[in-house]
């Protein structure tokens, strides 16, 4: 048991690709039962390359994109469009290819 008394839940994958696609059906869920509730869908992205499939798979996605806020919870002190900054790759892999 946790400090918090909440149980933990670990989940296990055959691999990468099976991790992207349940975060993706896991994110597509949690982003319309927040817009239909709150009406937005705020989230904090992570950055470095882990991450980058995972926002190739969201750009696939049917949502209302206007209706998400999206953060950066560690972007890096670089020159806007810098290879190495976060948001340079999740616009490439993901934000441009969306009407956000």
């Amino acid at each position: 048991m946790n400090p918090d008394n909440r149980q933990l839940r670990l989940h296990q994958y055959a691999d990468s690709s099976a991790l992207t696609t349940d975060l993706c059906r896991r994110i597509d869920a949690l982003s319309r039962q927040s817009i239909a509730g709150k009406g937005r869908f705020v989230v904090v992205l992570a950055g470095g390359t882990t991450p980058r499939q995972l926002y190739q798979r969201l750009r696939g996605l049917d949502s209302a994109w206007d209706r998400w806020h999206i953060y950066f919870g560690d972007e890096r002190f670089l020159p806007r469009g810098h290879a190495d900054r976060n948001d340079t790759m999740a616009d490439a892999a993901w934000l441009t290819h969306v009407p956000i």
